[in-house]
């Protein structure tokens, strides 16, 4: 019989690390799942798993995706990355696998229709039964996230005391956020929208650059 336990696909981010804490506080066994697909941020991204998981005191992995996928973000990239960490969550007997799509996430595989479409084909896939005749533990998809916006998960976060200082957002392989990224104005969007501040210095601001520009014409 499965025992309650968490795998989370984590890059890092800010969803992540808001996964990493809500998982934690509900289940005891949870482990984060890093993807090297050759980013260009790689080193970041690696470097903020780490931390997330030394702050949470809970293992990490490093899954190695390079020479089959292509570099950015064709379309069923992410889907690759999901079979990958079911895979490797079913081997690990991990029976839940997080991973950290928004209500307004732009990729088409980050939408609740897909994810209900997978979670169905994932139940199809799985055996029913062992072959000793036991009812078979499966592994289920979860994306806590779906239904809420950055926004939202920002000043939820905030009650949980998500740590938002050791998530990692840009795109690149700075010292420090490039603040003009499209990861790095999503982010800095959604904390000037939750009315937080945002812990990350950024090389340029871009969102506070923008306001600025607005009331200097005004």
């Amino acid at each position: 019989m499965q025992h309650p336990s968490v795998l989370i696909l984590c890059s890092g981010g800010l969803k992540s690390t808001f996964l990493t804490t809500l998982a934690t506080k509900e289940v005891r066994d949870v482990k984060l799942l890093f993807v090297n697909h050759e980013q260009v941020n790689y080193d970041r991204e690696r470097s903020a798993v780490m931390n997330i998981a030394q702050h949470f005191n809970i293992p990490w992995d490093e899954l190695v995706l390079i020479e089959a996928l292509p570099k950015g973000w064709p379309p069923l990239k992410l889907t690759a990355f999901l079979w990958a960490a079911l895979m490797y969550a079913r081997h690990h007997e991990y029976y839940e696998v997080y991973f950290g799509p928004s209500e307004d996430d732009y990729r088409p595989e980050a939408t609740l229709k897909y994810i209900s479409e997978l979670k169905n084909l994932l139940d199809t896939v799985q055996p029913e039964f062992t072959k000793t005749g036991q009812l078979a533990d499966k592994v289920k998809l979860q994306a806590p996230c779906i239904k809420l916006t950055e926004e939202r998960i920002l000043r939820y976060g905030q009650t949980l005391k998500v740590p938002w200082n050791i998530a990692w957002s840009c795109d690149k392989a700075n010292r420090h956020h490039c603040g003009t990224c499209p990861s790095c104005v999503r982010r800095q969007l959604a904390f000037d929208r939750a009315k937080l501040t945002d812990p990350s210095f950024y090389i340029t601001p871009y969102v506070e650059l923008r306001r600025r520009k607005c009331i200097i014409k005004n």
